[in-house]
């Protein structure tokens, strides 16, 4: 008897809690989230933005180096931190994007690569990963994506970006890809 007085109380308290809140809700508005969220503006610093390639170019007639006022050669990690030139030998540095090349004519395949290195430096992207393919057997063929691959880069339109490029590890491609190590593009995305 007693257990059903204190049920029966129970029941009696948790009506009145109920038709207590039912009334406090009823009577309130809700606060909806009217707040804007807040975005960093992100300044475009267009003074680094280079145009894409959209026209042919005769990729025979570049010439070995194209840019004769360079003081070293992008080859030779000279101009890098040693730190850094280990990690990228090492393989050990972060890549951003990878280009497989594999199949491409040697004309689609120039274009191809400067598109790509010229929109990752637009994007702030510093390590990529070119794979080219092993070059042909015949030493006297310069008709390989490879072997046009480190005149390509010395094209006057890209050097001034490429820190450094080397021929990648052999967990990476080994010696049919290559890593390039671009310019800080030091502009906010």
């Amino acid at each position: 008897m007693f257990k059903k007085l204190i049920n029966k109380a129970s029941d009696h308290l948790l009506y009145d809690d109920t038709s207590l809140w039912d009334s406090i809700t009823s009577m309130t508005i809700p606060i909806y989230n009217n707040k804007v969220p807040y975005k960093k503006s992100r300044k475009i610093n267009n003074n680094h933005n280079i145009s894409l390639n959209n026209e042919h170019t005769n990729y025979y007639m570049l010439p070995i180096q194209t840019k004769t006022n360079r003081t070293h050669d992008i080859s030779s990690g000279l101009n890098l931190n040693y730190n850094t030139k280990k990690k990228i030998d090492q393989g050990k540095y972060h890549i951003d994007s990878i280009l497989d090349l594999h199949g491409y004519t040697l004309d689609a395949a120039y274009n191809i690569l400067m598109n790509f290195i010229i929109k990752n430096y637009n994007l702030a992207n510093k390590c990529l990963l070119i794979i080219t393919g092993w070059e042909s057997t015949d030493k006297h063929n310069s008709n390989s994506i490879k072997s046009n691959f480190s005149k390509w880069l010395q094209n006057e339109q890209i050097a001034h970006i490429i820190l450094y490029y080397t021929e990648a590890i052999r967990l990476h491609g080994g010696k049919g890809a290559f890593y390039i190590l671009l310019k800080s593009n030091n502009k906010k995305i």
